[in-house]
């Protein structure tokens, strides 16, 4: 929230919620409510909404510092290029999800001196910690999903779980007792 950064006092200063509501109020008609994604108004309405509430806080004075008329062009730079509207509601994203995905590809090229394959290898592994993050925390994760605690280490973890189920069963064919509470771990099934 770069207009926050901006504001004399920072956080004590006590119009802070007030700039914040009527700056996501200028840019979302509604924010995003459980499953039902966030509706963004058109750009062009964006930016004459953000620049009247900018120029709003502007009025009252001692809300806004030096630095926050550069900022205030900065982001209505972003809202006439684009990058806060959104062209269709029913996909859901948002500025913020984007921006760090793109970090995270970003950070992969340039951390890493590989090759094709090594950075194929690397893409994998990027998507796979983002999805396995998104369907842990989802109400309706995989009973494999939900044991691996949110690793994406889901390979190691679906070995153990084999190794484990394995052992569970040679005792069972050699009529040991399994001890109480002792179940079968979930496995990994690719679809």
């Amino acid at each position: 929230f770069r207009y926050l950064i901006c504001m004399v006092g920072g956080s004590k200063n006590p119009a802070q919620s007030a700039v914040a509501r009527d700056i996501v109020d200028a840019i979302l008609k509604s924010p995003a409510t459980g499953k039902v994604p966030a509706v963004y108004w058109g750009q062009a309405e964006q930016e004459r909404r953000l620049q009247e509430a900018y120029d709003k806080w502007a009025a009252k004075g001692n809300i806004w510092t030096a630095a926050a008329r550069k900022a205030h062009e900065e982001q209505l730079g972003h809202v006439r290029k684009g990058c806060l509207a959104r062209s269709r509601n029913d996909v859901q994203s948002d500025g913020s999800r984007i921006e760090g995905s793109h970090k995270g590809w970003n950070g992969l090229q340039r951390s890493y001196a590989s090759g094709l394959e090594s950075l194929s290898a690397l893409c994998h592994d990027h998507v796979l910690r983002r999805n396995t993050r998104i369907e842990f925390a989802s109400e309706d994760c995989t009973p494999f999903i939900a044991a691996t605690h949110g690793s994406h280490h889901v390979h190691l973890i679906s070995a153990y779980a084999k190794e484990w189920n394995k052992h569970l069963a040679e005792l069972r064919e050699k009529g040991r007792p399994v001890p109480a509470g002792i179940d079968r771990l979930p496995e990994l099934c690719p679809r």
